[in-house]
């Protein structure tokens, strides 16, 4: 919530604290007193609040925001340490010993520009220790952090403590984020210490149990676009392939008949603009590398398969500890885009209306490396469903998921078949074994059909055979498994919204008769096809948003899903 572009942190942290639902030991808002500039007033606040002085004194520290102080800090500049009164991330402290006569004029000068902005701290001599660096023994510099614990209204000093050793030999800069190292702190005792511990013993058996825990519904709203977002670029790979495939073996549109339509399909699979749908359409299609190089590579262009990718990840960094390393490999290994490409950005530049950035044109790539990337993709992908099939318990976590992946296989096929078959063309034999390419369903056909292409049979495959895992009845009757496992309010009668939603989908396509959707009008147009896969394609959306209102809204109070509610 702080930072929505970062995979850091615990989603839904500030929801909790807001409801009061959890202790943070590292409030929000404690960065503010690592302000070194507190450390010039802590002396007179103890006196004030407390009545007495400092147990333990801090560096003597100057604000240079107070004239006198800053004068005084300019006075014995030499002997000092600058730091910046709100500490910022890359910012380290200024060793004025270390500066030649310039340096020290320029930060007098900023000093004296904004004094408020800099703290003086009178330099330290550091203790050393030794550090072995290959094989010998150099002395490092080091801060020595120690732990206070909460004892009644008092405090007690842990012993022990984390040193911390400076980078190297001629830096007297001591910060883990400046590449410093650690050391144990040990504390020789005068006598035995008690081996008693808070912590179990691993001899303790544990209470044997299969349920995982409880799922927040931000977890299961991630879970879920996670299936959504894998699918999704599964779908964009193949079809990209299986044109890439006919450009490199045929590359007239003459030789290519179904190229147009995997064209078409394309745009409508991954809603980029302009695409090949439109106006200046048939001038892409003519030549489409360009477009094609764009949808593959462009991470700035919205349905392209490299902004995909990145969702992809971005959600997948999001559910990290609920996947396996193994899994998290996988995702990891699909990259948005090849490596050579990963610097080109947008650079600055300027429109005749203005401002604007203009885009470096995308490097053209072989085509024969375009479709090993490409297969590659399809083999990280097919592996990362295969691990979500095998290695996942069926947990709700995995349910979301996978619901996620049926709801967008099943678009993914609805809009393959309209922006294909919808609209006869000329032979459309070459067009129907580049539908079962897409589709990894060519080897089933043939076994049954031998090589007579035609648009029945290829329907009931991928419409309405639910043997077929790439089929649209497959995917529905997945669906239905999953939802009537989901967790319901007790007391809850009949079947659920989601339940029942399903159920007149699955319903809708058992009852299609084949023969009657492949009918022709005097137009060469499908109609009966056309309404039946809009009808389906209008359902799956209204189970989504019913899904996402039951379960996945984060904005009523905390919910969970018991993985136990079967």
């Amino acid at each position: 919530e702080l930072r929505g572009d970062s995979f850091l942190g615990v989603p839904g942290l500030l929801q909790a604290v807001r409801a009061g639902n959890v202790a943070v030991a590292n409030a929000l808002g404690s960065g503010l007193i690592e302000s070194p500039a507190l450390l010039a007033f802590l002396p007179s606040l103890c006196r004030h609040l407390l009545g007495e002085e400092l147990m333990v004194r801090s560096v003597p520290t100057w604000w240079c925001g107070d004239p006198a102080s800053m004068e005084y800090v300019l006075a014995n500049l030499a002997r000092m340490v600058i730091k910046q009164t709100v500490t910022t991330a890359g910012a380290s402290p200024i060793f004025v010993e270390a500066l030649d006569t310039e340096g020290r004029r320029a930060l007098v000068e900023s000093i004296r520009a904004r004094p408020i902005d800099y703290v003086g701290q009178h330099e330290m001599s550091l203790s050393t220790t030794p550090v072995l660096v290959g094989d010998r023994l150099k002395p490092r510099h080091i801060l020595v952090r120690s732990f206070l614990a909460a004892s009644g209204s008092s405090f007690t000093v842990m012993p022990g403590g984390l040193t911390r050793v400076a980078a190297s030999d001629e830096s007297p800069v001591v910060s883990m984020q400046k590449g410093s190292g650690s050391k144990d702190t040990w504390v020789l005792s005068s006598g035995p210490v008690s081996a008693f511990s808070l912590l179990s013993t691993t001899v303790v058996p544990v209470e044997l149990s299969r349920d995982g825990g409880d799922l927040p519904s931000r977890a299961a709203d991630d879970l879920f676009w996670l299936g959504r977002y894998a699918e999704r670029a599964e779908g964009t790979v193949r079809l990209l392939r299986a044109i890439f495939v006919r450009l490199t073996e045929r590359p007239g549109l003459i030789e290519v008949p179904d190229l147009p339509y995997l064209l078409r399909a394309l745009s409508g699979q991954t809603k980029t603009h302009p695409g090949f749908i439109g106006p200046g359409a048939e001038e892409r299609i003519a030549a489409p590398l360009d477009e094609l190089y764009s949808v593959l590579y462009d991470d700035h262009r919205p349905g392209s398969l490299a902004e995909t990718i990145d969702a992809l990840h971005r959600i997948a960094g999001r559910v990290r500890d609920r996947i396996s390393t193994d899994m998290w490999r996988v995702m990891m290994s699909i990259e948005p885009r090849p490596a050579d490409l990963q610097d080109s950005r947008p650079r600055p530049g300027k429109r005749r209306d203005g401002p604007a950035s203009v885009r470096e044109p995308t490097p053209r790539r072989d085509l024969s490396e375009v479709l090993h990337v490409l297969d590659t993709k399809v083999l990280s992908l097919a592996a990362f469903g295969g691990m979500i099939s095998e290695s996942m318990t069926r947990g709700q976590g995995w349910r979301f998921l996978d619901i996620g992946r049926r709801l967008e296989r099943s678009l993914h096929i609805l809009g393959l078949l309209r922006s294909t078959l919808v609209k006869a063309g000329g032979t459309e034999g070459p067009l129907l074994e580049a539908l079962l390419e897409i589709a990894d369903s060519s080897m089933t056909y043939r076994r049954r059909y031998m090589s007579r292409l035609q648009i029945a049979p290829l329907l009931d495959l991928l419409l309405s055979d639910e043997d077929n895992p790439r089929s649209l009845a497959f995917q529905l009757v997945a669906l239905s498994q999953s939802i009537a496992n989901l967790p319901r309010p007790p007391g809850s009668a009949g079947p659920s919204a989601e339940q029942t939603l399903i159920a007149d989908t699955l319903a809708k396509l058992r009852a299609a008769k084949v023969g009657g959707l492949v009918e022709l009008t005097a137009s060469g147009h499908r109609a009966n096809l056309d309404r039946f896969l809009t009808s389906i394609d209008a359902d799956l959306p209204l189970l989504s948003d019913s899904l996402t209102r039951t379960y996945l809204t984060h904005l009523q109070a905390a919910r969970q899903q018991p993985s136990d509610a079967i």
